[in-house]
């Protein structure tokens, strides 16, 4: 491949079959670097692999080895080809189709469920915190552990009349359990 063949394609199926074409442009494919294969890069990945070709790995380069070069899609892409060809990149991306991308997904939304939950369990114990007394001796008296603070939470409602009929609007919740108001 000549130095100064460089070209860009969208990242969509559509770019991914014209930049198979390029290349096949060039004869005989014996092997594409592909940086990024388990995130971005994972629908290049998939479908350069479905083009039969050989892929290897490409490590990004890091800040200090890029020199004075700066962030540059093109230079990265030559940088990445160079290794590739002077068999310094020889790892073979990690498969990211069939059962492997299901099992991934799940882990990705599983552990983004967990943090999601976390983080609104530790604003739910802070707005306790700062709860006006009488909302947070109701809360305290009827919970025993957090899944208890979650269910007794969870029965409160915003009570629009008594807001608009009082001047303690901030503490116009009910609870629908007991029928107290606040």
């Amino acid at each position: 491949m000549a130095a100064d063949s460089d070209a860009g394609f969208p990242a969509t199926e559509r770019g991914y079959a014209q930049l198979t074409a390029w290349l096949h442009g060039f004869g005989d494919v014996d092997r594409v670097g592909v940086e990024s294969s388990g995130s971005y890069g994972a629908g290049l990945t998939r479908a350069l692999a479905a083009d039969g070709m050989r892929l290897v790995e490409v490590n990004r380069p890091r800040g200090h080895a890029r020199g004075r070069r700066g962030k540059s899609d093109p230079i990265d892409a030559e940088a990445a080809a160079r290794k590739v060809l002077a068999d310094e990149a020889t790892a073979v991306p990690k498969a990211t189709g069939g059962i492997f991308e299901a099992i991934r997904m799940l882990r990705a939304a599983r552990q983004g469920a967990v943090k999601g939950r976390t983080a609104a369990l530790n604003q739910l114990r802070e707005l306790l915190v700062t709860a006006p007394e009488p909302l947070r001796r109701q809360i305290s008296s009827s919970r025993k552990t957090l899944a208890g603070l979650v269910v007794v939470c969870a029965r409160f409602y915003f009570d629009f009349s008594i807001a608009l009929s009082t001047s303690f609007a901030p503490f116009a919740y009910s609870f629908s359990s007991s029928g107290a108001s606040l």
